[in-house]
């Protein structure tokens, strides 16, 4: 049994070897297509631009979903406002829900502090910047449909129907529409990048997505939550521009896409897990629109607790199998999503035991409670042993990444020396929790009881 452990071990370690220095060949590819090829965009050259091509600044939507959003809208609104664009030449609209005043009406509680009251109470600081603020709220019988109507009955709430209202709403001179959650918090320049595509481009500006740091609380982040959202980030750093290239994945958050695509694709689906996900396969399928790398980060939060975490990764996993549901296996997508989901979900769970079943297996050896493998004349088990500390340096590694990025009024890192290192050390003994969602989104969708209801993800006060 012994033998069998570290046959297996092996086998897993080689693949993750393998899977990381594959990270760092994505890492050189795309700091040398795009983070080194960026250009560093003033409203000066956009406006050159513009003159050039005899054309005006496009009109941008901004859309925030935000049904119970009261404890982070109000600085996401203000960041917003910073974005370094004409104030003329972009909307922002934020979507809340009446199940959210009705809930607060029968507590009995003010409705100005609820996510629409405290959102409209920046439309006087909006009028005197010349910026363009909308707050809507999606009726409780709304169908969710783009274009849709009122019924007779109320409809449930998901992320794809708020979209759609707001769709409804978009001032008659916008032709692009970007998309963002309700805590985040996108660089200041993003805008020109996205005008500087429109201008060069047009019509056929392919969608753009910029990649997510989703870390911004890692102060209040469980150990789990924590080392998901540094290995998240890693990922849109490096990898997304490379994804990209063979799938037409959009991220929830943090995209923009020409309104002439969403009115042929007639908006999100409502009852989607992952509107995002099928969006961009829906318009590929009807377009051929590819999406793009915007190499202009946005940074937002993790769930904090791993029960959160859990529920968040689960229903991405379980919407990423309902649009391969929807594809037919002769599509090429199909497969595509295949290996880089499924697959891939199973190499990493089946890493993630062998690396904590090892560990177990050397510490039991340690303390006498299991004998040492004969299976080689060396240690084998110090050589696993010593295999973790290029982890944790890995996992040190991306906290100082995006460190940048952190709300630092919640930690003891000045007060405790090392207290930095302690935290990431115990973070990484939780990876083996990481794959969990994605591997029981397998398990239920194996039996049929795969998640039906879109879940509301968890923020921290801001």
């Amino acid at each position: 049994m012994t033998n069998v452990l570290l046959y297996a071990a092996i086998f897993f370690y080689a693949l993750t070897a393998f899977f990381f220095i594959r990270l760092f060949v994505w890492k050189k590819y795309s700091e040398y297509y795009y983070w080194k090829k960026r250009p560093m965009l003033t409203l000066r050259e956009v406006d050159y631009l513009a003159r050039h091509q005899q054309a005006d600044y496009p009109f941008i939507s901004l859309i925030v979903p935000a049904k119970d959003e009261s404890l982070v809208i109000s600085k996401t609104i203000e960041n917003l406002l910073h974005l370094n664009y004409p104030s003329q030449n972009f909307e922002i609209i934020i979507v809340t829900d009446e199940r959210e005043e009705i809930a607060f009406k029968q507590a009995g509680k003010d409705l100005s502090v609820t996510t629409a009251g405290i959102a409209k109470q920046w439309k006087e600081t909006c009028r005197a910047t010349g910026h363009q603020l909308k707050v809507l709220t999606v009726p409780l019988n709304f169908d969710g449909k783009y274009n849709g109507y009122q019924l007779d009955h109320e409809v449930p709430s998901t992320k794809g129907r708020a979209l759609n209202y707001a769709l409804m709403h978009l001032d008659a001179s916008s032709v692009i529409a970007g998309f963002y959650d309700a805590e985040s918090r996108p660089d200041h320049k993003t805008l020109l990048y996205i005008a500087y595509e429109y201008l060069l481009k047009g019509e056929e500006m392919p969608i753009l997505q910029g990649p997510l740091f989703q870390v911004r609380n890692f102060y209040r982040l469980g150990p789990a939550s924590r080392l998901g959202g540094l290995f998240k980030a890693i990922s849109h750093d490096w990898h997304l521009p490379v994804i990209f290239k063979r799938l037409p994945f959009v991220g929830g958050t943090h995209f923009y896409v020409c309104r002439s695509v969403i009115d042929t694709i007639k908006g999100f689906d409502l009852s989607a897990l992952t509107e995002d996900l099928d969006f961009g396969v829906r318009a590929y399928q009807a377009q051929g629109k590819k999406v793009e790398f915007l190499p202009v980060i946005s940074t937002e939060q993790t769930p904090p607790r791993f029960s959160q975490f859990f529920k968040q990764r689960l229903r991405w996993a379980s919407g990423h199998l309902q649009v391969m549901s929807s594809l037919k296996k002769r599509d090429v997508l199909y497969w595509r999503l295949f290996f880089r989901g499924p697959f891939e979900w199973m190499i990493y769970q089946g890493a993630a035991i062998a690396v904590v079943s090892m560990n177990i297996y050397l510490l039991c050896v340690k303390l006498g409670w299991a004998a040492s493998s004969q299976l080689f004349p060396v240690s084998l088990e110090s050589f696993f042993g010593l295999l973790n500390i290029p982890y944790f340096l890995f996992s040190y590694y991306c906290f100082k990444r995006y460190a940048f990025t952190y709300d630092k009024d919640h930690h003891l890192s000045q007060s405790i020396p090392g207290f930095d290192v302690f935290r990431i050390i115990v973070s990484s003994l939780m990876v083996f929790l990481l794959p969990l969602p994605y591997t029981y989104a397998l398990w239920l969708n194996l039996f049929n009881k795969k998640p039906t209801g879109w879940v509301k993800t968890v923020r921290t006060a801001e």
